[in-house]
């Protein structure tokens, strides 16, 4: 829905969600979402389809404007309609305007990020994991080098080279696997090792299109991450419609194919930085040598990088270097161009791929063994198959035999067709064990089909949301929640999950049956603490002193309202604290306005820096009398500072008069 479109005081945008799947049906996973995508405006719940049947709506996307009495103004179907819909909008505003039937006031709406799950930590909503064994072979020895096209440096792109500095790692290390993860809430992708611990932080809380160092640069809603090597990898940007690369050695990020416009361009061609495209969601490489070979090979550079292109229903490839396609077509490096799919949303198995037909593809991952890539196609719920010798698509498991019936999902056990999945968006393949897993996200389970058997099993997962860690005996002994995505260890024995919802990565380890979560720890030197230039509305900054010891501060906060002023009714009157590491502790760390309160602050003893600072967060819903209502915006932001006489203890008063201004 484009609610920018509506950002005129005199119109408001609602979005009806009518489900499809069953899971969508569920207010819960609907708030999920509105949460994920950051939806600021009120989004209602159709779960029977009673609206969709009074307005006679026959497809996804409708859009229905209504007039101030009520009546149905205008109807448009499908995408694509944003410059019919701006001239409609402002000739009915002048219209109902003349006539005096607008109000020109706000409405006190909130979004729903005040109900954000109390579980939400380092990660919010992570879509993809991807990792890659530190000490593989086929990396050491290769050089990074760029590939000029007209000796243009910026579309050049990068190939694998031995990672150095902080990239290399011993056998002796311990900790030989390196994973990141699409941060997908936060909009940014963080580097891991296994053991937990961060390398990299790349990109930051606020969606942007910037490439740059590490700390410049920004992403909006990434999901795909790929791995070319342990310091090289590639990023499906879904929501700037855009390709990047993360350099681990430069520390750098920059663009690889797209411009943040979206585009409906089914062909593809252009340059790289100048070419149209629409929600990548998905990468995998796979190595040109497997498009001729008639046996498996070891793994040699992967130089053709696999774009799952939801928005468009195909998958597209860019050519790192010159390659031989199908049918000898030959392709310069730095091409990028749709490979297989007709563009038309269709569950369509073909022997020639641009007939094939997907509807949302979502995962990628190839079988190298096989000359295959496998595909989650969320829409049509099924896994396929493509062909690397020919571009035949296949099916595999889910779905239906027609090509138009895009409702055949469900959650059940079996062969090929028989075999019911509910909305999948990832795959990985397990060489070790011929097995292709499958993150079911709409079933919430993790699923495995037997190759080339095509016998779709659950490996876990209870088919309801919930957030499991530890043995289990039985798959559904164990509880997830959406998970978006998952990849096999370097060494097949454990699978790495993005338990999407719960707002984690998980670990399952297959033989011995556990499931735990990942902890991440974020190193001292890359916490952040709050800042005022990262905060809107009101700052109300205050300094005390405590002793370097640490200790303990009383803090008695008073917050009241202006005369003529009163709450907003219904609407949530939120606080929250924020500290800048988890050895900060309090009684009580957030929840409903209260006009005083009482905190009780445990300092830790100080460590490196002379002080540190954190915040009191308010949001409050207000209004005049029968009048205008706000939402107001303001932040205590305390400075400790540690000095060796000052007191354990301290007390420190707070007081804020809220007004409508």
């Amino acid at each position: 829905m484009p609610a920018g479109i509506f950002k005129l005081t005199t119109s408001e945008a609602v979005g009806v969600h009518s489900a499809k799947f069953d899971n969508e049906k569920d207010s819960a996973n609907i708030l999920a979402a509105v949460q994920r995508y950051n939806i600021t405006h009120p989004v209602v719940n159709d779960s029977d389809g009673t609206m969709w049947q009074n307005l006679g709506i026959s497809c996804w996307p409708t859009l229905v404007i209504i007039g101030p009495n009520g009546e149905v103004l205008f109807i448009l179907v499908g995408e694509g309609h944003k410059n019919d819909i701006l001239v409609f909008v402002k000739t009915a505003l002048n219209y109902y305007k003349n006539y005096g039937q607008l109000l020109d006031h706000s409405l006190p709406l909130a979004p729903a990020v005040h109900i954000l799950p109390e579980l939400k930590g380092l990660l919010f909503f992570p879509g993809k994991v991807a990792c890659i064994g530190i000490d593989i072979q086929g990396v050491d020895g290769a050089h990074y080098k760029a590939l000029n096209n007209n000796n243009d440096t910026s579309s050049a792109i990068s190939k694998p080279e031995e990672a150095v500095n902080n990239n290399s790692i011993s056998q002796e290390d311990g900790d030989p696997e390196r994973l990141a993860v699409s941060d997908t809430g936060h909009h940014r992708i963080i580097v891991f090792r296994t053991s937990g611990r961060i390398e990299h932080v790349i990109g930051g809380d606020e969606p942007g299109f910037i490439d740059g160092t590490f700390q410049d640069a920004r992403f909006q809603s990434p999901q795909g991450v790929v791995f070319r090597s342990p310091s090289l990898l590639y990023i499906a940007d879904t929501e700037n419609h855009a390709i990047r690369e993360v350099n681990l050695q430069t520390l750098h990020v920059r663009t690889l194919v797209g411009s943040s416009s979206q585009g409906l361009n089914v062909v593809g061609g252009a340059q790289l930085t100048e070419q149209v495209i629409s929600s990548p969601w998905d990468l995998c490489l796979v190595s040109s040598s497997l498009i001729t070979e008639s046996s498996a090979l070891e793994e040699s550079d992967r130089d053709v990088l696999l774009i799952a292109m939801a928005g468009l229903h195909q998958i597209w490839a860019l050519f790192l270097n010159e390659t031989t396609w199908w049918k000898g077509k030959l392709y310069p490096a730095g091409t990028f161009t749709a490979v297989v799919g007709s563009g038309k949303e269709e569950n369509r198995n073909n022997s020639y791929p641009h007939a094939a037909g997907f509807a949302q593809p979502s995962g990628l991952s190839v079988a190298n063994e096989l000359q295959a890539v496998f595909v989650a196609d969320s829409e049509s719920s099924t896994i396929r198959k493509i062909s690397l010798t020919d571009g035949k698509v296949s099916a595999v498991v889910g779905g239906d035999r027609s090509p138009f019936n895009l409702f055949s999902f469900g959650d059940r056990d079996g062969k090929q067709f028989d075999a019911k999945l509910q909305h999948p968006l990832g795959v990985a393949w397990c060489n070790q064990d011929k097995t292709l897993y499958i993150a079911d996200s709409y079933n919430h389970k993790l699923k495995a089909v037997s190759v080339p058997n095509n016998v779709c099993t659950t490996v876990l997962g209870s088919g309801k949301p919930g957030n499991s860690a530890g043995h289990y005996e039985r798959p559904d002994n164990v509880e997830l929640n959406e998970p978006g995505g998952l990849c096999v260890s370097h060494d097949s024995q454990r699978l790495y999950v993005a338990d999407t919802n719960n707002h984690c990565i998980k670990v399952v380890y297959l033989k011995d049956k556990i499931i735990e979560k990942l902890t991440i720890l974020l190193p001292p030197e890359c916490k952040q603490q709050p800042e005022s230039k990262n905060m809107t509305g009101t700052i109300l900054p205050s300094e005390l002193a405590i002793s370097s010891d640490g200790g303990e501060i009383s803090l008695f906060i008073s917050v009241t309202l202006n005369d003529g002023i009163t709450l907003t009714d219904m609407a949530p009157q939120k606080w929250a604290l924020e500290f800048p590491d988890p050895s900060w502790s309090a009684n009580t760390y957030g929840g409903e306005y209260e006009q005083e309160m009482t905190l009780c602050i445990v300092v830790p003893k100080q460590k490196q820096a002379s002080s540190n600072s954190f915040s009191v967060s308010y949001r409050l819903y207000v209004c005049r009398e029968h009048s205008e209502c706000s939402v107001r915006d303001f932040h205590f932001l305390l400075t400790v500072v540690y000095t060796e006489d000052a007191p354990t203890r301290v007390i420190h008063y707070l007081s804020h008069v809220v007004g409508l201004h």
